[in-house]
This record gives C-alpha cells, sequence and structure tokens, in this order.
C-alpha cells in the first residue's frame, strides 16, 4: 500500500487555513452547535509522533522512532432527543507505519474500529452527554469529530465570547507515549492538560463565519511506579502542548487546526541487565480538516 506523508498538500491546507489572516473581524461570537440534518461532514487527521531515545538498554543512545498515522472518518446528524442530537461517526480508513532510525518504512496494525458507526448524544455546547451503545471503542471513534484534541468532556461556553477571550471547556487534551518492550523498558502511559481556548478573531467569508482559536499550556506531570516479575520500574512525565484551531458556523465543526505536543519522561527500571535510567522525548503533531 502506497501512503501519503504527513506533509503532504492536505497538511499545507490545514497550515494555510489556519493562519490566515483575520479579515472584517468583529467583537463577539456565540458558539452553538446546530446541525443539519444528514448533511455529512468528513474529516481527514494526521499525526505524525518523533519520539527520541537515551538509555534504554536495547538502543543506541540517540536513536529515533518516527510513526505515522492517517484517518479519514466522517459524521451526521441523525435526529434529536431531548435537546440533544444524535450525531454518528464512523471511521472509514486508518493506517497507520513507523521506522527506526531511518530504516524502512512498515505499516503496522491499528486497533482504531474501522467501519463501525457510534452514535453519540451531543449538546449545543458540543459536548457529549452519553452514547447510544456501551461500546468502549466509541469513544476513540469520536475523537477525530473534535480534531483529536478537544475530547469527550469538551463545551463551548453558553454565552457570547470577545475577540481576545479565553475560555475553559472541560476538554483536556491528551498524548498517549509508548515504548515498546523490546526498546529494553516498556512504557505505556497517557498525559493529559486541561484545554483552554482562546478566541483570536472572528471572520466571516461568503456564507460561512469562522472562529481563529489559539490552545496552549502545561500538561499535568504524571510519575508512575509499577511493581513486576522482572522489577520495579518508576517514571515521571511533563510537557506542553500549542496550536490552532477553525470552527466553521457553516460546518458546525473544527474545519482546520494543527496542534504539537511535546512530552519528556524519564524512566528508571530494574531490568536482567541491571538498574537502567533512561529518558525520551515524544513529540507529535496533529493535522486537522473537513474534506468537502
Amino acid at each position: 500500500m502506497r501512503h501519503k506523508t504527513a506533509g503532504g498538500a492536505a497538511v499545507a491546507a490545514v497550515a494555510a487555513a489556519v493562519l490566515a489572516p483575520a479579515l472584517r473581524a468583529q467583537d463577539a461570537f456565540t458558539f452553538t452547535f446546530a446541525p443539519a440534518a444528514g448533511v455529512v461532514v468528513r474529516t481527514l487527521t494526521e499525526t505524525r509522533t518523533v519520539t527520541s531515545f537515551t538509555g534504554f538498554p536495547a538502543l543506541p543512545d540517540g536513536s529515533t522512532l518516527e510513526e505515522e498515522r492517517r484517518i479519514e472518518g466522517r459524521h451526521r446528524a441523525v435526529g434529536e432527543e431531548n435537546g440533544m442530537w444524535l450525531i454518528e461517526a464512523v471511521i472509514d480508513t486508518v493506517w497507520s507505519r513507523r521506522r527506526l532510525d531511518q530504516s524502512a518504512w512498515r505499516d503496522v496494525a491499528d486497533s482504531v474500529p474501522v467501519k463501525r458507526p457510534a452514535v453519540a448524544l451531543v449538546s449545543s455546547q458540543f459536548s457529549v452527554t452519553g452514547f447510544r451503545t456501551a461500546n468502549p471503542a466509541d469513544a476513540e471513534v469520536f475523537r477525530p469529530v473534535g480534531a483529536m484534541v478537544a475530547g469527550l468532556d469538551f463545551g463551548f461556553p453558553g454565552e457570547g465570547v470577545a475577540a481576545g477571550q479565553s475560555f475553559p471547556t472541560g476538554g483536556r487534551i491528551q498524548l498517549r507515549v509508548r515504548a515498546a518492550a523490546e526498546t529494553g523498558v516498556a512504557v505505556d502511559e497517557t498525559i493529559f492538560g486541561d484545554l483552554v481556548l482562546t478566541l483570536d478573531s472572528i471572520v466571516r467569508q461568503d456564507a460561512d463565519e469562522l472562529a481563529y482559536l489559539r490552545l496552549g499550556g502545561a500538561l499535568a506531570p504524571r510519575t508512575t511506579s509499577q511493581q513486576s516479575e522482572g522489577g520495579h520500574t518508576a517514571g515521571s512525565f511533563s510537557g506542553a502542548f500549542a496550536g490552532r484551531l477553525v470552527w466553521s458556523r457553516r460546518w458546525n465543526a473544527f474545519v482546520s487546526g494543527v496542534a504539537r505536543v511535546r512530552v519528556e519522561g524519564r524512566i528508571t527500571a530494574e531490568t536482567p541487565r541491571g538498574l537502567v535510567a533512561a529518558s525520551a522525548v515524544w513529540d507529535a503533531t496533529v493535522r486537522h480538516q473537513v474534506r468537502p
């Protein structure tokens, strides 16, 4: 299967949209999720993660792992219930690949469910209040709806937001950081940060009204401690994130966005080779766009 890189034309279009200048900016914007029934919104989300390793027993210091992931999905309103929108989401295609130290790319299996629709209740403030199925994978299916950034607890404020104003969303940005056991020290943690948005500007273009948003902040520090048959493993993780999003009143969706998340981790572990002190840096860039 031939892959497109995360640095292709689609990414350039996302970056151009996010960085577009504000034209005829207005004073305030009221965020309201009111999708037209049956209208399909197609999304493309690409993630590129580069991990740098130091002190991992099975890798030379300075080794880097590159990972790319591409998700094509869609969602639509299929009805209303008690003032909430019934939104059906499905992931059409997903591929993932990786390479270590500039070796050949190889495809890897991805656990995201494909071609399996999920239905959620979504409020007029774009917050998920429940699912119509009990499948735990439903949450993952809906992440592209929120540009892989918003999270299920996300919600816009009920009142108008002035240009330059920041507001909490209740959502949390997240990054899963991993190192396979083959590196000599296994790592699998998820790091979170509270998502606060700042409205930079409001732009009217043709039949649409766009809200340009900025995000950034620190991830919550995390420490871990685990005892296993192989011995004791402890880790500490910290990081930060930054990015931009564009919300469209016409599409009732984030039509473009880019976010960068960086995590630093320090790990000590008892291994068959003795006590190991290792460190790693995970640097992920997420790019998202609506595809007409």
